[in-house]
């Protein structure tokens, strides 16, 4: 069989028939939810958390899930909010243990603006709610 395939294609070989076959795929999208619903509300593990330390490490509070980070956001004290976002921690959190590239973007554009933590913390919390507890 010829041709190149698409990102939702794969060829698929039937020895008996002496067949190649080009299929469309479908993911899962259970698969896809159970995932969005562990990295909202499931227990990442220990190296997977945020952590609020501050910018003396005065503070060591565990974000073991996106709920848990809104709500310690919305009760940190308003410099270790700044502290971690000004040094772009948020969307590097999002990137590379939440796995989230789009989410980690939007938030990264948050943290280059000179928002008040109130604003920032507003915007953040907004954004992980669209993309974790909007119905699918």
């Amino acid at each position: 069989m010829e041709g190149k395939l698409e990102s939702d294609q794969a060829f698929v070989w039937l020895p008996a028939a002496a067949e190649v076959h080009r299929v469309n795929i479908h993911f899962a999208h259970a698969e896809r939810q159970r995932h969005k619903r562990n990295y909202a509300h499931g227990e990442l593990g220990g190296d997977r958390s945020f952590y609020f330390r501050g910018r003396e490490n005065k503070l060591n509070l565990r974000a073991n899930n996106l709920a848990t980070f809104v709500q310690i956001a919305e009760g940190v004290d308003d410099e270790t909010w700044l502290h971690h976002l000004r040094r772009g921690e948020y969307s590097q959190w999002m990137r590379e243990k939440i796995k989230d590239d789009t989410l980690a973007g939007e938030i990264a554009q948050f943290e280059r603006q000179n928002l008040s933590p109130r604003e920032s913390r507003e915007r953040i919390k907004s954004a992980i709610e669209r993309r974790y507890t909007a119905p699918a």
